[in-house]
């Protein structure tokens, strides 16, 4: 039985073959060997998995004599020589002597070492392996199987985001989305904004300097997962105008809190929805130098620019906004966002042709037009996936509905609000959905991501319902 403690989202296994997610193909004997941890030695050539195998190696052998010989041997082998190569596959045979992991790529090796850590890592000085000799092929259903996490809102320090990502190797999650900034605050420091961190952080002991970013994607890499960067640039800026010299870019700034909690000192309310003012040049010069930024730093190929929420009240009061639009033929303020975005989508292509643009969808009713090469991340009601086909026919979808993988459902907000959704979410109601289920063609969902970090046990349900097929109900 496989014993999952979740603290520190660390992964700790006994002596059956119960993995999560499961292996798409098992093949199971009837033989048992008990194989000491002393005995265990870790083989590869491939230069990418050199980090874990020092790692993992003297864990596993950190108690034995010098003279104490391996002889149960561990080979993870690679059978390509493709550079540019981002198969998950891989094939994994076990029997009394040894083990060998063969994959076409770096990351299907890694996927297989994830599933030799469940079968091999024990509290005790040895492991029982049954049922050898064990044949698995494997390989995940979907492309992104995501995770964001949240520091504009709580500040995470590095450490913990680097055992957030160690937690996702081992639930095989491949895409760390790190919502970066919003309204409450911008922790990352800008080399072209110099000053706006220390304004806009919490504290400046709470800002990602470049070296943080560059180890954390660096860890990320070694146990391939992606971190997919999340900074805002038309909503959920407020922060930005703490920054006197960009506060004019920010409309809304001095809007009351949405949350007045009375009697309570401690709380005074969460901070207003801020949007930027896309009529003035010195937003899209302040958007090139902040994307300048993004992309230095970060090497994954998709960047999410956010774009929810947009209160467009906020440009009621701003006379140069309707002599804006006047000038460029905008009838209203979806014209308007659509402008906006593909200002934005401009300016990246610009600095890097590579990239691609990631949005935020909502169920609200917009006139909004995406570009056919966005990556539209979906966060409205499931009931409403099977509208998407049509209303955007040319894009590929994230999935996030509400209804299934928001982890702050059913609960109250930090400030003493009420939650942006609810009911509560279990890991069960999670494990449920099913991404094929709603009439969009599969090759263009890419997959699904669980939004905010709660209970840490729903993350291996969302793992488990994205990287194998589910069992199908006995009929009764």
């Amino acid at each position: 039985m496989v014993r999952f403690w979740v603290l520190n989202l660390f992964v700790v296994s006994s002596i059956a073959l119960d993995l999560l997610p499961r292996p798409k193909e098992i093949t199971l004997g009837d033989e048992t060997v008990i194989v000491g941890k002393c005995s265990i030695q870790l083989l590869s050539s491939e230069a990418s998995l050199q980090p874990l195998l020092k790692l993992y190696q003297p864990f596993w052998s950190s108690q034995c004599l010098s003279n104490d010989k391996p002889v149960f041997t561990i080979r993870l082998e690679k059978t390509s020589t493709e550079a540019d190569c981002n198969s998950e596959s891989y094939e994994l045979t076990i029997n009394k002597t040894g083990a060998r992991a063969c994959a076409t790529c770096s990351l299907g090796l890694i996927r297989a070492f994830s599933t030799l850590i469940q079968i091999f890592e024990s509290d005790s000085e040895n492991v029982l392996l049954t049922s050898l000799p064990v044949r698995i092929k494997d390989e995940p259903r979907f492309a992104y199987r995501g995770l964001m996490v949240d520091t504009a809102r709580r500040f995470m320090s590095k450490e913990f985001i680097l055992r957030v990502i160690q937690g996702m190797m081992l639930a095989k999650l491949n895409v760390l989305h790190w919502h970066i900034s919003d309204d409450d605050s911008f922790p990352m420091f800008s080399t072209n904004y110099r000053g706006l961190s220390f304004d806009a952080a919490f504290s400046k002991t709470m800002i990602y300097y470049p070296e943080d970013i560059r180890e954390i994607t660096r860890y990320a890499e070694e146990r391939g997962v992606r971190v997919v960067p999340e900074v805002g640039t038309l909503s959920h800026v407020r922060a930005i105008g703490l920054h006197r010299p960009l506060r004019e870019i920010v409309a809304c700034f001095n809007s009351p809190a949405p949350y007045d909690v009375k009697d309570v000192y401690t709380i005074r309310g969460g901070p207003p929805k801020g949007v930027l003012d896309p009529s003035k040049g010195k937003t899209y010069e302040f958007i090139r130098g902040i994307a300048a930024d993004v992309v230095n730093y970060f090497k994954d190929e998709y960047v999410h620019l956010g774009g929810d929420d947009v209160k467009t009240e906020c440009w009621d009061k701003i006379p140069d906004i309707k002599q804006f639009m006047k000038e460029h033929n905008l009838s209203n303020y979806e014209e308007l966002i659509t402008y906006h975005f593909n200002r934005e989508h401009e300016i990246l292509k610009d600095l890097n042709a590579s990239k691609k643009v990631v949005r935020w969808l909502s169920d609200r009713k917009s006139e909004v037009k995406y570009s056919p090469e966005a990556i539209l991340h979906y966060r409205g009601l499931s009931q409403n996936i099977p509208r998407l086909k049509d209303l955007y026919p040319k894009n590929k979808f994230i999935m996030s509905p509400i209804d299934f993988v928001h982890t702050d459902c059913g609960n109250e907000n930090a400030y003493g609000g009420k939650a942006s959704c609810t009911p509560f979410h279990t890991w069960s109601k999670m494990y449920n959905f099913e991404p094929t289920n709603y009439n969009l063609p599969q090759d263009r969902v890419l997959g699904l991501s669980l939004i905010h970090i709660s209970e840490p046990t729903r993350l291996l349900s969302i793992s488990y319902a994205v990287f194998c097929l589910k069992k199908k109900k006995k009929k009764k």
